[in-house]
């Protein structure tokens, strides 16, 4: 199951893209569905995801993947922290998505030869790499 239809992800709002902007006024297209998964409308944020192209979701996945930003302090209320969780994890859907179609497109079968030394940790002064 993917994380993001989680109970945690359960539509209860039904606020639409149309009334946030005449509520927030002009607004990104990310903090479109930020807004729309803050006021529980989960749904509605899904089906504008599915809007973006690659490079979108790519850059919102690294903005996203940084450290501070799964931090709760850096969210004012709890559901703005959600929001975010939510929209990371439709990210990470997206990405394992795109991965196995990639596998199955070019039939590629994972091999721990292709990692650096065959996928055995290196230690070197003291750090595993």
């Amino acid at each position: 199951m993917d994380i993001s239809k989680e109970i945690l992800f359960n539509s209860t709002g039904n606020i639409i893209k149309e009334n946030l902007i005449a509520l927030y006024g002009s607004l990104l297209s990310g903090e479109v569905i930020i807004r729309l998964a803050e006021h529980k409308n989960f749904d509605a944020a899904r089906v504008e995801f599915q809007t973006w192209d690659e490079r979108s979701v790519v850059e919102m996945g690294n903005l996203l993947g940084q450290d501070y930003r799964t931090q709760t302090m850096v969210y004012k209320t709890k559901d703005e922290y959600i929001a975010a969780l939510f929209l990371k994890a439709l990210i990470n859907e997206w990405e394992n998505n795109r991965l196995k179609k990639y596998v199955s497109v070019w039939k590629i079968p994972f091999n721990n030869k292709w990692l650096p030394n065959g996928g055995k940790a290196i230690i070197r002064r003291g750090s595993a790499y």
